[in-house]
């Protein structure tokens, strides 16, 4: 049985996600309907097309996140560490818990915009 506080924490968690997703898809939806109308695309091909570049580029970036490797930079500047100039440490356990937190996040998300496109796709084909 689920305690009563982590389903409170479940909901929140699910909350935070959903206003996520919906901000995502405003955000895309926006830029990508814009830029068809700038370039005279027909409006839900555009907003279509980015949804699934959208989807696509998060789930690209959630990959590469979750494999990132075990070392990462010391120091003020993290950019040294990782181009191979300056010291690096041992990833502790709580920041490759958080990677792949993040990566799951992405990847998440992307599919679900790339979803919304399939179904953007399939809705402007019945027509």
């Amino acid at each position: 049985m689920i305690s009563k506080e982590r389903r409170r924490y479940f909901a929140a968690g699910l909350r935070r996600f959903v206003q996520l997703a919906l901000g995502a898809a405003i955000l895309v939806a926006g830029i990508s309907g814009v830029m068809g109308l700038v370039f005279g695309h027909p409006l839900v091909r555009s907003i279509t097309v980015g949804f699934y570049l959208a989807g696509a580029v998060l789930v690209i970036i959630g990959f590469f996140h979750a494999h990132r490797g075990p070392l990462r930079p010391t120091g003020d500047n993290p950019a040294e560490g990782l181009l191979g100039r300056g010291p690096v440490r041992q990833a502790t356990l709580q920041e490759r818990e958080e990677a792949l937190s993040a990566s799951g996040l992405f990847v998440t998300l992307g599919i679900l915009l790339f979803l919304i496109a399939v179904v953007l796709d399939s809705i402007a084909h019945r027509r």
